[in-house]
């Protein structure tokens, strides 16, 4: 189930009994409760302890949930969904929603998402050609790079989160949107095939360009082992990136002298 709240960032574990669980984890503006049991009265107590808590945390901090922005989606094969209520609002179900820019459907398909990110690229793609025109002011090689650092970012936006689940019908998507900047991009007839245009702009397709950048979010980042086809990479086998440079701390007075003035400020 996932919700929005004013700023606040949070990321916390509420509670486990068993193989019940309800977590919650945010980011700025936007958090999320996952909420997993069995069987429908069993969400909706759990869903009801867990919210009722956040409430309380909400209304003692003075803090206010938009329910026009809240919603939660269900991804079982219950076909009645449980009753969730926001103190006594009830909380709409809806078939897909968007948390920090993924659109997640109740299928888990992430075909929603690849077709919302495929109609944000495009509108990037019109201001494109609105700003210097189809044939003129950019050549081959900006557009190829426009490609890369603008529309390629968008349509891979959260790999690392759906791409395991690449099915025959996201990869023809996929295709299908990038067929469209690769005609841009090359100035070809309609009818080359997007294979051809692959090759020729020296671009790979959209779903393996995502798979990897997933592979590489996994082992650089999460430090967990990935495989790419028939490939392992495990992240013992990689240097770690440089952390940010460490900064010493000054000596314990200046702390002392900070506490004294917050005291004195309270």
């Amino acid at each position: 189930m996932f919700e929005r709240f004013p700023p606040k960032l949070l990321q916390c574990r509420l509670q486990r009994i068993g193989r019940v669980w309800a977590g919650l984890q945010a980011f700025a503006d936007d958090f999320a409760f996952i909420i997993t049991d069995n069987t429908r009265e069993g969400l909706r107590k759990l869903s009801k302890l867990a919210l009722d808590k956040f409430k309380e945390w909400a209304d003692k901090n003075k803090l206010h949930v938009s329910m026009e922005k809240s919603s939660y989606v269900l991804f079982s094969k219950l076909v009645r969904g449980p009753t969730i209520k926001w103190g006594n609002q009830s909380i709409n179900r809806k078939n897909h929603l968007k948390y920090l820019g993924v659109t997640i459907d109740h299928k888990l398909s992430w075909l929603p998402h690849v077709i919302e990110q495929g109609k944000i690229a495009m509108d990037q793609y019109q201001h494109l050609c609105r700003i210097a025109g189809k044939t003129w002011g950019i050549n081959k090689n900006i557009r190829r790079i426009l490609y890369k650092t603008v529309i390629e970012r968008t349509l891979c936006h959260g790999a690392a989160a759906w791409r395991h689940n690449m099915t025959s019908r996201l990869q023809k998507k996929l295709d299908s949107i990038q067929r469209l900047f690769l005609l841009y991009i090359t100035g070809a007839y309609r009818t080359i095939p997007t294979a051809a245009l692959q090759v020729v702009t020296g671009l790979q397709p959209l779903h393996l360009q995502i798979q990897q950048e997933a592979t590489y979010a996994r082992v650089a980042r999460a430090r967990s082992s990935s495989n790419f086809f028939t490939v392992i990479f495990s992240p013992t086998d990689y240097e770690r990136k440089s952390s940010r440079i460490h900064i010493h701390s000054p000596p314990p007075i200046f702390f002392s002298t900070i506490k004294f003035h917050f005291q004195k400020i309270a």
